[in-house]
């Protein structure tokens, strides 16, 4: 996928922004129904998934029904059907349709719905072209350790999240103090924070998209320190409290002197944990995140600092000319607002800030990390929020679960394109792609799908033999896996596409290839299918992993 970034403003009210939501181009794309045009939506910097029109129309209508449209940008309208957006009409759809998602990710309780949740995550299981499966997945601890976990490959990411603590087991009531990020470990060994992983995304997929230096890490995700005292009593939060200050100690980013490192790996030695962590809470930058060196413009431009973010506040450091480090702090309750675009292959996150009772001042860092650093202060304004509304962490027994909601098919990505026009283009009446030498009509929709077509889905007539070839040269089988209600009921186990497999029994349509996969899944995941359902029990594969696995109070210790 091409690189991107966009633009995306947060303020200090209710209406927020939870994250950072971008659709930089399109996508030609093709399925057995004809060509037609997909927006790829970007999510905190990395690509998400790929939606037609008619399904963003329906989420669109979806949330109308819900929560109204207070607050909403408006959505884009249809066009007249048989024509085809010209390159100006199609950029004004899709930064229409950026504004448009943006403006919904702002208001919180459309943002925490299961409504959204669903859509994003079912539209990012499209895109991958992910069948429901049994994977295994590795989830570290801070301090380099892991623990391999068996889930569904399109299980969201808070269904990661409470598997793993129910193996490692934590009690249910901390369960929330933590979160999954994605991190990236250089060659020479430094770590890269990249980002939280969102809940409406899947952690596999997601992390299968990357290369092999990226991995899924569990971190407390909490600023104060004062939430330490909730875990004290619970073994299992302990431990993970104390890999989590080791690393960071380690790291750097807890700055301690000579005798207080040298304490610490005394108390490290011993396995005091409980001492080790009294006596790091008081070391300076103690639930501090550390960013990678950066360029800021304050206190003079262009000057080499070191960003972290801690208990209410932004950390500056830079070096003067006479080699002294200087450090300059910005409350959060400061901050009017913050922004991150793109600069080149870097990216400035810059935030106004109120330095005096008249005095507003931007001040600008442009590193490798300004979507993560901008993710952080919002997670530092929505721990205010909490605090001063007296409201508590969440239980995995209170979430919303989402059901999937998109229709399934396979695709062809044909081309994509920014959209973004020279003037002296943006006058000209062409065509949108390449796709004019179809002899299809073009539904006004999506730029896709026969007249025909719709008026046979609609009258339920049987659908007509499809060619022997597609455009990738075989016949693609369709279908999705959905979970049972209970779990004595039959699985609708499906490969990916669009018919479900309980409708496709004429097999010689199948190929060999589909019914050794739908075989396969119908056996394979059918009891993990029901526990993704319910998620409240691990599966049998789960329970004999975790009889053969150490205890995980005794795991850290030795390799510490």
């Amino acid at each position: 996928r091409p690189s991107f970034l966009r633009s995306s403003p947060h303020c200090n009210d209710e209406k927020k922004r939870k994250m950072h939501f971008s659709i930089p181009d399109t996508s030609e794309v093709e399925d057995e129904s004809g060509r037609f045009t997909t927006y790829n939506i970007y999510t905190n910097g990395a690509f998400h998934c790929s939606v037609r029109y008619s399904q963003l129309l329906q989420f669109s209508e979806d949330i109308k029904k819900e929560f109204g449209t207070e607050g909403l940008t408006p959505f884009p309208r249809k066009k007249l059907k048989f024509l085809k957006l010209t390159p100006m009409e199609m950029s004004e759809r899709r930064e229409m349709l950026e504004k448009y998602i943006q403006s919904v990710s702002q208001v919180p309780q459309v943002a925490r719905s299961a409504l959204f949740t669903s859509f994003f995550l079912s539209a990012q299981q499209e895109a991958a072209q992910q069948e429901a499966e049994a994977v295994e997945i590795d989830i570290y601890l801070a301090h380099g350790n892991k623990q391999s976990l068996y889930v569904m490959s399109t299980d969201q990411t808070e269904d990661v999240l409470e598997a793993f603590c129910r193996k490692i087991k934590l009690q249910d009531d901390f369960v929330y103090y933590f979160a999954l990020f994605l991190m990236r470990v250089h060659e020479d060994g430094s770590e890269e924070m990249i980002r939280k992983v969102q809940d409406f995304e899947s952690p596999y997929i997601s992390l299968k998209e990357l290369s092999e230096d990226y991995r899924i890490v569990l971190r407390k995700w909490y600023w104060d320190p004062a939430y330490d005292d909730d875990l004290w009593t619970d073994s299992v939060a302990l431990n993970l409290m104390f890999v989590q200050a080791v690393h960071d100690v380690e790291a750097g980013w807890i700055r301690a002197t000579k005798q207080e490192q040298r304490q610490l790996s005394g108390l490290k030695a011993k396995k005091s944990k409980k001492e080790y962590m009294q006596l790091v809470r008081t070391l300076k930058h103690y639930n501090y995140v550390e960013i990678l060196p950066c360029i800021a413009d304050f206190p003079v431009e262009g000057i080499k600092a070191t960003v972290s973010l801690g208990p209410s506040e932004l950390c500056l450091e830079v070096a003067t000319k006479s080699g002294e480090i200087k450090e300059f702090n910005f409350l959060v309750t400061r901050i009017r607002c913050w922004k991150v675009v793109s600069c080149g292959d870097r990216l400035e996150l810059s935030f106004d800030y109120l330095f005096s009772k008249e005095k507003l001042k931007w001040v600008k860092i442009n590193g490798s990390q300004g979507i993560f650093i901008s993710v952080c202060l919002q997670g530092l304004v929505d721990e205010l929020l909490m605090k001063r509304d007296n409201k508590k962490f969440k239980r995995p027994r209170e979430r919303q679960r989402p059901e999937r909601s998109l229709e399934f098919r396979k695709r062809t990505v044909l081309s994509t394109t920014s959209n973004v026009l020279p003037p002296d283009e943006k006058q000209e009446e062409s065509t949108v792609s390449e796709a004019k030498a179809s002899a299809q009509p073009v539904d006004e929709e999506d730029g896709s799908v026969q007249d025909h077509e719709r008026e046979r889905r609609k009258s339920g007539e049987p659908a007509e033999k499809p060619d022997s070839k597609t455009s990738n040269g075989s016949v693609e089988a369709s279908g999705v896996a959905a979970a049972p209600a209970s779990s004595q009921d039959q699985p609708a186990v499906q490969a990916s596409g669009r018919t479900s497999l309980s409708h496709a029994r004429n097999e010689e349509k199948l190929t060999d290839k589909a019914k050794m996969q739908a075989k396969r899944l119908s056996t394979k995941v059918s009891d993990t299918l029901t526990r993704s359902k319910n998620a409240h029990l691990p599966t049998d594969i789960e329970l004999d992993k975790m009889k053969e696995s150490k205890v995980f109070s005794d795991i850290g210790d030795e390799d510490l």
